[in-house]
């Protein structure tokens, strides 16, 4: 309302509904109405050739507006900022899964090769003993030929 009344001319109608408007941006809160209501008069004061006035209400559109800028800003800084650190942490956990899984592979191809070295020893072992018994059963033999042989040659004798 106070923008059309400035832009008619009828700039106390303007005034009182600039006073109106910051005050009731005030009352809400809401710093972007209080922006736009200090950018209004500055319009309307320019229209009424008070300069000052208008300077005013400029400089403080301008340090309201750039505030509400930086909280902007600020605040997709520290949106990007939680989107990085979520993303590293996703990677991190995602790295940690891949050490953890090649870890697992590893242990069991280690225990792979311990259980096959196991059964080589084992079956090496087994070979031991069998080629040991067979050894004494021919040495058994090889005895009672032997004394065989010594019967026959001890009868011919």
């Amino acid at each position: 309302m106070a923008d059309c009344y400035s832009e008619k001319g009828e700039f106390d109608s303007a005034a009182r509904y600039g006073d109106l408007s910051i005050d009731l941006a005030t009352q809400l809160g809401s710093k972007s109405k209080q922006s736009d209501s200090y950018q209004i008069l500055s319009k309307l004061y320019q229209h009424k050739k008070e300069y000052k006035k208008a300077f005013d209400y400029q400089h403080r559109w301008y340090e309201l507006d750039t505030a509400l800028v930086n909280e902007g800003t600020y605040k997709s800084i520290a949106e990007l900022e939680e989107k990085y650190e979520a993303k590293r942490r996703e990677n991190d956990k995602l790295r940690l899964q891949a050490e953890i899984t090649q870890q697992k592979l590893h242990n069991r191809i280690m225990m792979i090769m311990a259980g096959s070295l196991l059964l080589v020893a084992i079956m090496a072992a087994m070979a031991f003993m069998i080629k040991r018994r067979v050894n004494r059963k021919l040495q058994a033999t090889n005895d009672l030929v032997m004394r065989q042989n010594e019967k026959i040659v001890g009868i011919e004798l």
